[in-house]
């Protein structure tokens, strides 16, 4: 029977020890967030964490988390390393319709021994701040419109599609009349008082330089404009079911790339309808564009034909192809949901298309 030496068995097991310990930090190390208490219930809030770090002229981020946490909850994300000579701060953000962005971050790095705990998130209720006329917090002196105007875009641009693909079971319809009150509100409205808080770094649009006369008068009408578009938008989102809605977002992640479009948003029927104007394409017997709308999806196409081509494939035609998601929402011409794309169609030896 071989005897290990009680040197080797001490170095084992402090080897065990050191692991374990290790394996604890790791499961605690990273950064806590945590929503206040005293919410509304049942209301979720879209938590988004992201690290920053320094470049040569501005800050980069890196997104670290994103999900929903209702009142009371907390999260722990897991920080496997951060960029010691580059680190500058972590930072979350709250996102609700009903309520103004809020903001946390610390300038503490995360890292296998430390747990960064932030700020308890408070979010302010766009209700209590309409019926107060206080401004939110850091924002004394802030364009009024330019908030509104922020508030719907990120509504639009980052909550919408997180809640939808995160299948989440709340009529948002629900604030559409607080959202319209909003708009009315940054109508009559221009500035909140100037306060004494400081601006919190990164909460919200950076507030309107103060100008007299005609320059700041085209900056609040400009923002007044976009709200009311984006209001009009929201109000078309949330029109459709959200199973829909969730289809949409994954669309405009990709529909500027023309074999997306072909083999992910294209049913066989519109498939179908672009190779048979190929074909007849080919043998010089088309229109030069094709337009059609698909019946169930709601989706346009154009296709145009550029050139005929040729190379190893064999003969093939080059098309531009446009995918236009406006006709859903009921909108004209908005061109974050309209993409063009190009690409090359080969016809092989068995006469079948290939798309490249």
């Amino acid at each position: 029977m071989m005897r290990v030496s009680l040197p080797r068995r001490f170095s084992c097991l402090l080897a065990v020890i050191l692991t374990l310990f290790s394996f604890t930090f790791q499961a605690n190390a990273g950064v806590r967030i945590k929503m206040v208490g005293d919410l509304e219930p049942a209301r979720h809030f879209l938590v988004t964490t992201q690290i920053y770090n320094a470049g040569l002229e501005q800050l980069y981020s890196e997104p670290l988390d994103s999900g929903f946490l209702t009142s009371g909850e907390s999260r722990n994300i897991t920080v496997l390393a951060v960029k010691p000579l580059f680190y500058d701060h972590v930072s979350t953000d709250a996102i609700h319709p009903a309520y103004y962005i809020e903001s946390a971050r610390s300038d503490a790095a995360p890292h296998l021994l430390r747990t960064v705990v932030l700020p308890i998130l408070r979010p302010q209720s766009w209700r209590h701040l309409l019926d107060s006329g206080e401004p939110p917090k850091g924002r004394g002196g802030s364009s009024i419109p330019g908030l509104v105007n922020h508030h719907f875009y990120v509504f639009l641009s980052v909550y919408l599609p997180a809640f939808d693909r995160a299948r989440i079971k709340e009529d948002l319809r629900q604030y559409l009349p607080l959202l319209r009150e909003l708009a009315a509100f940054a109508h009559r409205e221009r500035r909140y008082k100037e306060s004494a808080v400081a601006v919190t770094p990164g909460q919200g649009p950076i507030p309107l330089p103060p100008q007299e006369g005609a320059g700041e008068s085209q900056a609040l009408e400009h923002y007044r404009r976009e709200l009311d578009a984006r209001l009009d938008e929201i109000t078309s989102w949330l029109a459709l079911e959200q199973g829909k809605r969730a289809s949409m977002h994954d669309w405009m992640d990709h529909f500027q790339k023309a074999d997306y479009v072909y083999r992910e948003m294209m049913t066989d029927a519109d498939r179908t309808r672009l190779l048979q104007w190929l074909d007849r394409s080919l043998e010089g017997a088309a229109e030069q564009t094709l337009l059609w709308t698909n019946p169930t999806s709601g989706l346009r196409y154009t296709a145009n034909l550029t050139g005929q081509i040729g190379g190893d494939l064999g003969g093939g035609l080059s098309v531009d192809l446009t995918v236009d998601l406006n006709p859903i929402l009921g909108v004209k011409n908005d061109q974050r949901y309209l993409k063009r794309s190009y690409s090359n169609f080969y016809r092989n030896a068995e006469g079948m298309w290939k798309m490249k």
